[in-house]
């Protein structure tokens, strides 16, 4: 739209000037020659912003389940946690594991344990709110950060993605998924320290029996929890 009405602009210039042309067709030829010189520089455009966009894709998220990859996560998490600190928001970090994942693969093949990784992701995005993150860290490791939400909440919302994980799981016997909820309502500096306990609580959780969620506060070091 722009590059017709530059053209138009300036064939309405040449015609109504003073200039003499040896032919009067010779200002609309001119305007025919920039106008498809701007739409190539139109297309050219938009093509090496499809590409760049499909770069920053490629470089942000897991090939296979959509989500992000562990470092544009860890990115996240960073801005998030300065975020919620500024303000002074609560933050609930998960951290998911999948049981038996190597013995899918050894049995039933790859193609096998990457739809169980694939429908995983699925259940996470059905569940999860728009403003929540969520990553494939690599392997059969996962993690979701949630921003501004209190322990009784993201107690809630765990445990119904972990019904939905659960169910989502069924046709991949014997993999079920661990999951460890860690509660901040001072968030820490430092968002690897939040990731870690949160994976702390999924261990737990596999030491005692797997196939469950752990959802706990957890006061940073040297900080009181507010009461």
């Amino acid at each position: 739209a722009a590059s017709a009405l530059a053209v138009l602009m300036w064939v309405g210039s040449e015609v109504f000037s003073e200039h003499d042309f040896s032919a009067e067709w010779i200002p609309y030829l001119n305007g025919f020659a920039r106008l498809a010189t701007y739409c190539l520089v139109v297309q050219l455009t938009a093509r090496i912003r499809e590409l760049l966009e499909r770069e920053v894709e490629m470089a942000t998220h897991d090939p296979l389940t959509a989500l992000l990859n562990r470092r544009a996560f860890l990115e996240a998490g960073d801005a998030e946690t300065s975020r919620a600190r500024r303000y002074g928001h609560p933050l609930a970090v998960l951290f998911i594991d999948l049981d038996n994942f190597k013995k899918l693969n050894d049995t039933r093949g790859h193609e096998v344990g990457d739809g169980a990784l694939v429908a995983v992701a699925t259940a996470m995005k059905d569940v999860l709110r728009r403003t929540d993150i969520a990553a494939r860290l690599g392997g059969d490791e996962f993690a979701i950060i949630f921003p501004e939400i209190d322990q009784p909440s993201a107690r809630e919302t765990s445990e119904k993605l972990a019904t939905a994980i659960r169910n989502a799981l069924e046709g991949f016997a014997p993999v079920t998924a661990s999951l460890g909820v860690a509660c901040f309502r001072q968030p820490a500096e430092n968002f690897a320290e939040m990731l870690a306990a949160a994976d702390k609580l999924m261990y737990r959780v596999k030491d005692e029996g797997r196939d469950d969620v752990l959802v706990q506060a957890v006061c940073i070091p040297g900080k009181e929890e507010p009461q």
